[in-house]
């Protein structure tokens, strides 16, 4: 994952711009409602998953770790919101906006893993972030993440 838009060849933390996470079954579901065809970008996401569900139930600050088989995790992503649909993916189908509504996907900031090459086979899972203070992971309470050992609330 790279991230030169500051200074063509430069490197650096990719935290003040998103990278779009859609789930496959989200696309599919679309797919089959609206008799389409649409496959891997047709939304303009940077990644597109399989297995994860539409992504929908995903909340604010969960973190998307994704690595190789066997190799780790190599690169942290930090859910900032459900993405919205967008006007121009309407000339899909006039009832496009209103099937994908809520199942759009996730925006995301990176946390870790620039210079790393993402490839079809990459492993990716979503877990709670971990507190700052204590390092046990979180929970959540209403749409509030808290530790779960301290009681420490999350801080951006």
């Amino acid at each position: 994952m790279r991230s030169s838009f500051s200074n063509p060849g430069t490197e650096k933390p990719n935290t003040d711009r998103q990278i779009t996470i859609v789930g496959k079954e989200a696309v599919d579901a679309v797919n089959e409602k609206l008799n389409l065809n649409l496959g891997p970008g047709a939304l303009g996401e940077n990644l597109l998953t399989e297995g994860l569900g539409d992504l929908s139930q995903i909340v604010p600050h969960t973190v998307a770790l994704i690595g190789k088989p066997g190799k780790g995790w190599a690169v942290e992503l930090r859910v900032v919101k459900q993405n919205q649909p967008c006007k121009n993916l309407v000339h899909y189908h006039p009832e496009f906006n209103k099937e994908i509504h809520g199942r759009r996907g996730l925006l995301c900031a990176v946390v870790r893993g620039i210079g790393f090459h993402l490839a079809p086979g990459d492993f990716i899972t979503m877990v709670a972030p971990v507190c700052k203070k204590c390092r046990a992971e979180m929970g959540q309470r209403s749409s509030v993440w808290y530790c779960r050992r301290c009681g420490e609330p999350l801080t951006t």
